[in-house]
């Protein structure tokens, strides 16, 4: 996925990478409406705020290179999501709710103990195409985050 520069537009595109002052993702997030791609890679955020589920135009969302430890059941509205990368974060289980992410072809889990991310992410997009079978991921519960 893309790396580089700090850019933040409230149009169809948002990027911050490394601190980058143009978007503070805890307070704007979900006043971004028509975002459809939101890079957030990088930035050390620990956690994701659940108005992110408001994005619902988004098809390409980079929460990879920072510090989560869980992600909120929010993410399942974000049904236009085709990539979802979550590379280098503290992942341990994934939100029930990623079972909406019907067009997701893309996910990247790199990084994620103990989410093997590489060949778990592809049967884990095998089974949104086939959710009759068994998970190939932890998943959490439906309360809170997880």
């Amino acid at each position: 996925h893309p790396r580089g520069g700090e850019t933040a537009s409230a149009t169809t595109e948002a990027r911050r990478r490394g601190g980058a002052a143009h978007l503070n993702p805890a307070s704007q997030i979900g006043e971004l409406h028509g975002l459809r791609e939101l890079w957030l890679y990088g930035n050390e955020i620990s956690s994701i705020p659940s108005d992110i589920g408001k994005l619902t135009s988004l098809t390409n969302l980079s929460l990879s290179e920072n510090h989560l430890t869980d992600l909120p059941l929010e993410l399942g509205n974000l049904r236009s999501l085709t990539r979802l990368y979550l590379d280098n974060n503290r992942l341990s289980v994934l939100p029930s709710t990623l079972a909406n992410l019907t067009n997701l072809n893309m996910l990247g889990l790199y990084e994620n103990v103990p989410l093997n991310g590489g060949d778990d992410a592809q049967d884990y997009l095998a089974w949104l195409k086939n959710p009759d079978s068994d998970s190939p991921f932890p998943f959490g519960n439906d309360v809170g985050h997880f």
